[in-house]
């Protein structure tokens, strides 16, 4: 559940609390088809699984095990119904849920913080003049990053009104 207000915490992104869940005194681990799993997603003509079973099979409970062995590892776990950000199941939450993740386990793959200053000498400002700071028409920066814009107009000499 969110409890930080800038937005979801680390553990929220990375399903820690659902990890927990499944890796309770009742998981069996499976170190052999663990195995075969990252042999077969070390081969670079293959990049990924598909992990099928019935019902209450195990398969979410070994995905949330393969994560503890790959920490630096995104990971999704979709869920009906559900009250958690970005994980409604559909592609827009997947991609914005893996992105938000990898910006946190890989800070070094993605520029977290993007800061534009203006500083303004306006000089002089007439009776009835007006000053914009800063007017952005278009600002494209990709979800990802911490926009944070500081204007600080300055006007020397302002006329005063009578």
């Amino acid at each position: 559940m969110i409890t930080s207000s800038e937005g979801p915490t680390r553990t929220d992104l990375l399903y820690e609390d659902v990890i927990d869940g499944y890796l309770d005194g009742r998981f069996v681990e499976r170190p052999w088809l663990a195995r075969l799993v990252e042999r077969h997603l070390g081969d670079p003509a293959f990049r990924s699984i598909l992990l099928c079973g019935g019902p209450w099979t195990g398969k979410s409970a070994f995905l949330a095990w393969l994560t503890r062995r790959h920490l630096l590892s995104p990971r999704y776990f979709i869920r009906r119904l559900s009250n958690r950000p970005l994980a409604s199941g559909d592609a827009w939450s997947l991609l914005l849920s893996l992105g938000h993740q990898i910006a946190v386990l890989r800070p070094d793959v993605m520029r977290l913080d993007l800061e534009a200053e203006v500083v303004q000498d306006i000089g002089r400002v007439a009776a009835g003049g007006e000053v914009t700071g800063v007017e952005i028409h278009e600002l494209r920066t990709s979800p990802f990053h911490r926009t944070a814009v500081q204007v600080e107009p300055a006007a020397r000499d302002r006329h005063r009104a009578r």
